[in-house]
């Protein structure tokens, strides 16, 4: 899915997710679904 993609695509750049928050929430005036997504990433120096 999705979040298995961009941690992959992180992961493959040696970019560690530390913490992931997601939500799946209505959009205000269409009612459309809305993908949200809040990590906290580790980037090597």
């Amino acid at each position: 899915g999705l979040v298995h993609d961009i941690a992959q695509a992180l992961a493959d750049r040696g970019i560690n997710v530390d913490e992931l928050r997601t939500e799946i929430m209505s959009a205000p005036m269409s009612g459309e679904l809305l993908f949200l997504a809040n990590a906290e990433i580790l980037v090597p120096a």
